[in-house]
């Protein structure tokens, strides 16, 4: 695909990406940025998010009624996350906007329909933090969890991108900093001493 040919729905492949400027900043004030900075920026708009709403089609190429192979486009569908959702885990999960077939579609072909994620409270409890907490997710989030094998892993696991979440990324900054300065279970040092050797795997040395 050319490089300035862009997709529907704001979507841009990798290539693209890098054509727009994102990465690297050789020149201007944004080049004193940072290298942490650089990465972290470059890793979260380069990293494609797990396809939530849709299901990729594997193949490549893909044969049409005249026998002509035309390659597979897998373009994610457009989404729109509130600002509800940077404080609580909805698992990538958001608003899609898109229209429905009706019966007597020789009359009225289509209809507008905005589909809502359901959204519920659970209460989570976190290992390294020693605490319970009250967060909105959805069903996608609870799999996710259970997928990841604990709340704590499911934090420390996903990428910003997947994650689409400030509250995700607070809490995951307060589990390696807890993980790093050695901080968690301070009346109980054989727990902690458990934790810190279950959770070695995230620690930025």
């Amino acid at each position: 695909m050319a490089t300035g040919t862009f997709m529907p729905g704001g979507f841009r492949t990798n290539v693209q990406k890098l054509s727009k400027g994102y990465w690297p900043w050789t020149e201007g004030i944004r080049s004193r940025l940072p290298m942490h900075y650089k990465k972290r920026f470059a890793l979260k708009y380069m990293t494609e998010p797990a396809p939530v709403h849709y299901r990729p089609d594997p193949r490549k190429y893909t044969i049409d009624e005249y026998g002509i192979r035309r390659p597979v486009q897998n373009v994610p569908i457009p989404v729109y996350y509130p600002p509800e959702a940077e404080e609580g885990l909805w698992g990538g999960v958001g608003i899609i906007k898109g229209f429905t077939k009706r019966k007597n579609w020789f009359i009225k072909p289509r209809a507008p329909k905005i589909w809502m994620p359901r959204i519920i409270k659970r209460v989570f409890y976190s290992e390294i933090l020693d605490r319970w907490m009250s967060i909105n997710c959805t069903q996608t989030t609870l799999s996710l969890i259970d997928d990841a094998f604990g709340f704590d892993n499911y934090i420390l696991k996903t990428s910003e991108a997947d994650l689409k979440s400030n509250l995700g990324m607070r809490l995951k900054r307060e589990m390696l900093l807890t993980l790093v300065r050695r901080s968690m279970y301070p009346n109980n040092p054989e727990k902690a001493a458990e934790i810190a050797e279950k959770y070695q795997q995230f620690v930025i040395p």
